[in-house]
């Protein structure tokens, strides 16, 4: 039984005794007090009581009388007592109107409260029905029904009449005179009922849903409702109506109006408070609110208590989400709007943080309010909270404060600032939006208008736009008034460093002018990340050292991701992947990615999913390289990537191309790109990839000129390092193809001398090209040491092809049982990190080919065709006939009259029995 069951029984054995009693119960809105006079009447009626009832009105006006019309109109009253009740008041009304104010002099008229009360106690003495007297929501009651209430119960200590009263936290509060002369009654008791604990709440849920609940889930309830049962009772109806197995947390539309029903029966003061706070969404102090909903700070104070209390707030805050939106959507537009611009205008009287204040300018904005809200304050916070907002990686929050203070700015200075602050949003966001701002800013450079370091913005901006030459021409400005600035020069310097490393073509233009900027003084710090960024650049020309790399490592751990540090952190993380340290690399462009996503910087995050698309590829995981290039083309538009674009679309050709799905390759490269990428770093690694497509689809003549003008630029930008664009290996194995072997070695011997310790891989895929340009004796011991490079760095691509070869050339020499063990694990690699095959051309399918032929060999088959083997070696490894035949360039009917003469011969009854062989032949040992 519950402590307030308890004390209705308490209250209606006293009744039945002749003791009356007189009861106030208080407590917050939503805690049982209803629920408890419902019980307290259910009780009564059950024990043949009579019952008089009456609600306080939430109304400001209330009838006189009005609590105790209700209470005698009730049907529980004899029809006599009923009639005479209504003449009473129906004479008092006539005779005199209540006042407003509650004091004993407009107290009702003495023969109302004599009668009435006679009546009353009539009717429970004598042996006939004990009466319960019921007023729920007292507090708000009409005074004069109030002071009736105090003369009755002043007189029930010795008749069968009970009196209880509620009233609700937070709500217009009782008179304090007539509480006072309640409670002093020697009768008269106080009841208040709270919220739940954890324990009541679990007991509840375990009622609700027929099932014991675990203690975490009932404090979970209970730190959602706060213990109120008008919620907690909610949240089991939205968990019932969204029939889940289980007893967990569900917040639905139950939970959103009950939230609504309680803020509505706390009162006006509670209802402005929840609006005030659905609209702040942060913290805020007490005056601050008070000055939105406009109440006196001890009021707002009251309210505040009155909402935590009743478990519809926390810290000032609502418990969810969900309840929020309930009293934003319960809002009138209008009344939202208002409240948006009070609190803006009280979020900056109080000095509260320009972003809070923004938030509510940009939300009235959102509610129509942009042309009647424009105070003067309005521009120069929108700055201010962009500038934080960009500093707190909210770009998006921080380009609406941009736009919208661009439409109201006059000031010219401020407007270069917007504008300035809105490129670096757009370049981390949506870098083709940027476009408007970057003519603008470019003349203010150049009319020394925009200075400092924020002069060269534009200038990678120009750059990522394809406008070199625009670009080029407003860093050479900029270098020659900022040599006697000392840190900005050392910028300016850094920033050539970038462009010539991005733009190789500028380096003879940018190298006389930046000799005096590279000499000017400055701190020691400066003067040292200034040099270190473009050593790291040097590295490009000049081959990499050990120097190199440990400045490189430098920049990446000790550099902050942010607009001013990508450039150097880009080349050094490019630098130790060219230097062929891919496991280092990649777990700095890792680190880099989860950088990116947390500054929510989609450009960031594509560039660096491009880059660890190419580290993937170099170490042969073609799978993993191809899904990092599809999400870094997700991650912007084609038209946002600028000339920047060539690098993911390079890596998913190279990806496909050796993957043998040549169609998505071609896809690829059907992408338009801006013309500008031709001239870039990133253009030749494009143009090499392409080459490679048609290397492998066989269009020799396209594939060497493609080498031959990555061979050009390579030497002219003297950028001539095997570990960038290998062109020597590239074009060897063109020239392989073309049957001009001793051509091929001259490049390739000639690129084996330009390696460095560093350049494992490349050494590896050069022995590769070699063995298939030597002569047969040769093959063996390059092959082998080309196994092992690749082994070393991590290639497993190239190292199953050169596995691939190594068996080819066991298989030829007649070691059969070695050539199997090669083969083999060329296989599992090539499946592990590659697609499983998607051509006859790709590591793979080169291999299977060699295993159908030795399949025939074993079982004394007659010799298989070449293109019975090609077909028998697709079909063993899962291909339909359709892709058989479009994969060969021939027709189905053609593919199955191949597929019969191969079971044919093979001795297998169809496909299935191929593959079994062929997977028999994989296991059996050496």
């Amino acid at each position: 039984m519950t402590v307030e069951k308890a004390v209705a029984y308490d209250l209606l054995s006293s009744c039945r005794a002749g003791k009356g009693m007189l009861t106030l119960v208080s407590g917050p809105v939503g805690c049982g007090k209803s629920e408890f006079l419902r019980q307290l009447r259910e009780l009564a009626v059950d024990e043949g009581m009579c019952v008089l009832h009456a609600t306080g009105s939430q109304s400001d006006w209330s009838p006189p009388l009005g609590a105790v019309r209700q209470l005698f109109d009730g049907p529980d009253l004899p029809e006599g007592l009923a009639a005479r009740a209504a003449v009473l008041i129906d004479g008092a009304l006539d005779l005199a109107r209540c006042g407003v104010e509650l004091d004993p002099a407009d107290s009702p008229p003495v023969e109302l409260r004599q009668g009435l009360t006679s009546e009353l106690i009539e009717l429970s003495s004598a042996g006939r029905r004990p009466v319960v007297v019921t007023v729920d929501d007292a507090n708000l009651a009409d005074p004069a029904s109030l002071w009736f209430l105090l003369h009755l119960g002043r007189r029930v200590r010795q008749a069968a009449i009970t009196i209880v009263l509620t009233e609700t936290a937070g709500q217009r509060p009782l008179n304090p005179l007539l509480r006072a002369e309640l409670l002093s009654q020697p009768h008269a008791r106080q009841l208040r009922i709270g919220a739940l604990g954890p324990a009541a709440v679990a007991a509840l849920l375990s009622h609700r849903l027929a099932a014991p609940v675990s203690a975490e889930l009932a404090n979970e309830y209970h730190q959602l409702s706060g213990g109120n049962p008008v919620l907690v009772n909610a949240l089991v109806d939205d968990h019932l109506r969204a029939v889940r197995r289980g007893p967990e947390l569900v917040v639905g539309d139950a939970y959103a109006q009950a939230v609504l029903t309680c803020m509505h029966r706390g009162g006006v003061p509670l209802v402005r408070l929840a609006r005030a706070v659905a609209v702040l969404n942060e913290p805020a102090g007490s005056a601050v609110v008070a000055e939105i909903i406009d109440l006196d700070i001890w009021s707002t104070v009251f309210a505040t208590w009155a909402a935590e209390t009743a478990g519809l707030l926390h810290d000032g805050h609502f418990r969810h989400q969900r309840a929020r939106m309930a009293v934003l959507n319960g809002m009138m537009p209008e009344e939202q709007l208002r409240l948006r611009e009070r609190a803006a205008e009280a979020l900056h009287t109080s000095g509260a943080p320009a972003t809070a204040v923004a938030r509510q300018v940009l939300s009235a904005v959102q509610l129509g309010g942009a042309h009647q809200y424009q105070p003067r304050w309005l521009v120069p916070v929108l700055v201010e909270a962009a500038e934080r907002g960009l500093q707190q990686d909210d770009t998006r929050f921080a380009l609406d404060c941009l736009r919208l203070a661009e439409k109201v700015c006059v000031d010219e200075d401020e407007r270069l600032t917007i504008l300035y602050l809105a490129l670096r949003g757009h370049m981390r966001l949506d870098p083709s939006n940027g476009q408007p701002c970057v003519a603008e800013l470019s003349e203010a450079v150049r009319r020394g208008r925009l200075t400092g370091r924020r002069s060269l913005l534009p200038i990678f901006s120009l750059l990522w736009y394809g406008r070199t030459s625009e670009a080029l021409d407003l860093l050479s400005y900029v270098a020659r008034v900022t040599v006697g600035n000392s840190d900005t020069a050392l910028a300016v310097f850094s920033t050539a460093a970038q462009v010539c490393y991005v733009y190789p073509d500028a380096v003879a233009k940018l190298r006389a002018e930046l000799e005096p900027v590279k000499s000017t003084s400055a701190t020691f710090a400066a003067r040292e990340a200034c040099l270190r960024a473009a050593a790291v650049v040097d590295a490009m020309s000049s081959g990499y050292t050990d120097r190199a790399l440990a400045d490189a490592e430098r920049i990446l751990s000790q550099s902050k991701l942010d607009d001013a540090t990508f450039g150097p952190i880009w080349s050094a993380l490019e630098t130790l992947m060219l230097a062929e340290q891919l496991e280092r690399a990649a777990h700095w462009c890792d680190a880099l990615l989860r950088t990116a996503e947390a500054c929510r910087a989609p450009t960031w995050q594509a560039l660096f999913s491009a880059r660890h698309a190419m580290i993937r590829f170099w170490q042969g995981d073609l799978r993993r390289a191809e899904e990092d290039g599809h999400r870094s083309l997700s991650l912007l538009s084609v038209k946002d990537w600028g000339g920047i674009i060539g690098l993911p679309l390079a890596v998913l050709v190279l990806a496909n191309t050796a993957s043998g799905r040549y169609d998505l390759a071609a896809r690829y490269l059907r992408v338009s790109a801006p013309d500008a990428m031709a001239h870039t770093q990133v253009g030749m690694v494009y143009l090499r990839a392409r080459g490679r497509y048609h290397l492998a689809r066989g269009d020799l003549s396209a594939a060497m000129n493609d080498f031959e003008v990555c061979r050009e630029r390579a030497l002219s930008w003297r950028r001539d390092l095997p570990g960038l664009i290998p062109w020597r290996s590239d074009m060897a194995e063109a020239l392989v193809a073309m049957g001009q072997p001793a051509r091929a070695r001259e490049l390739l011997q000639e690129q084996m001398t330009m390696l460095g310790r560093y350049s494992t891989r490349t050494r590896g895929v050069t022995l590769r090209v070699l063995a298939s340009a030597s002569r047969g004796e040769d093959r063996p011991t390059i092959l082998t040491e080309a196994v092992e490079a690749l082994q070393a760095c991590g290639d497993r691509q190239e190292l199953a092809r050169a596995l691939a070869d190594l068996g080819s050339v066991q298989h030829a020499l007649g070691e059969y049982s070695q050539a199997r063990l090669t083969m083999r694990r060329s296989h599992h690699i090539s499946f592990a990190y590659g697609h499983g095959g998607h051509g006859h051309d790709d590591v793979a399918g080169k291999q299977t080919l060699t295993l159908v032929r030795g399949l025939g060999e074993q079982v004394g088959a007659i010799a298989l065709s070449e293109a019975e083997c090609r077909v028998a070696a697709l079909a063993a490894r899962g291909e339909t006939n359709r892709q058989i035949a479009r994969k060969c360039s021939i027709t189905i009917s053609t593919v199955e009259q191949h597929l019969t003469r191969v079971y044919r011969k093979l001795g297998v009854h169809g496909r299935y029995d191929l593959a079994g062989a062929f997977e028999q032949m994989m296991r059996e040992p050496a």
